[in-house]
Order: C-alpha cells, then sequence, then structure tokens
C-alpha cells in the first residue's frame, strides 16, 4: 500500500514538473515574441524618422535653391 501512494507521489510530481516546464517554455516563447515585436516597431520608428528627416533635408534644399533664384 505504501508502494503504491509513493508511486501515485512520484507520478503527481512527473505531471506538476512536465506543466511547470511546459509553463516556461510558453513564457519563454512569449518574451521571444514580444522581444521581436519591439524591434520591428522600432526599425519601423527607425525608418519613419530617417524618411522624415530626408523630407525635411529636400524641403529645406528646395527652399535654398528657391532663394538663390530670387
Amino acid at each position: 500500500m505504501e508502494e503504491e501512494e509513493k508511486k501515485e507521489g512520484e507520478e503527481e510530481e512527473k505531471m506538476r514538473r512536465k506543466k511547470k516546464r511546459r509553463g516556461k517554455k510558453e513564457n519563454k516563447n512569449n518574451m521571444e515574441e514580444e522581444r521581436n515585436e519591439k524591434k520591428k516597431e522600432g526599425q519601423e520608428r527607425m525608418r519613419r524618422r530617417k524618411e522624415e528627416k530626408n523630407n525635411m533635408e529636400e524641403e529645406w534644399k528646395e527652399k535654398k535653391e528657391e532663394k538663390k533664384k530670387k
């Protein structure tokens, strides 16, 4: 009887560990996905800033050329 209880206890412990491991893996995957999303958002932000900067430079050059023509 004690052996059966011991086996049941070991099985329950195995299942708890398995669930915990699975939870850790899922959490790790979620964190990795979040990191990738943030990275993409950051890259997109940098791309937009670069475009804005280029547009501002173009406008500045055009205004400068117009002043030279006058």
